[in-house]
């Protein structure tokens, strides 16, 4: 057996292989989507919109801050003012 005909066989099986666990992976996600209680088809179209868990974020207001912080001298804790 030549070099070529091994690096062929060798591509072969590796394409194979990846095939199968592609299939394999895909039967598997069908299968837990399947078992999965699907909470969310039984709500209403109210309920549905308060389960969206993202907000949007003011950029101007993070940039502003954190360019104010840089601004700001850093001090030391030890010569911060003490709390009286």
């Amino acid at each position: 057996m030549d070099l070529f005909s091994f690096l062929a066989t060798v591509i072969l099986i590796t394409s194979i292989v990846s095939l199968v666990m592609a299939f394999a992976a895909y039967i598997a996600y069908k299968i837990r989507d399947i078992r999965r209680p699907r909470k969310n088809a039984r709500l209403n179209t109210s309920e549905r919109s308060e389960l969206i868990f993202l907000s949007p974020v003011n950029t101007e207001s993070l940039v502003s801050d954190w360019m104010q912080r840089e601004r700001e001298p850093h001090l030391n804790p030890a010569d911060q003012p003490k709390a009286t």
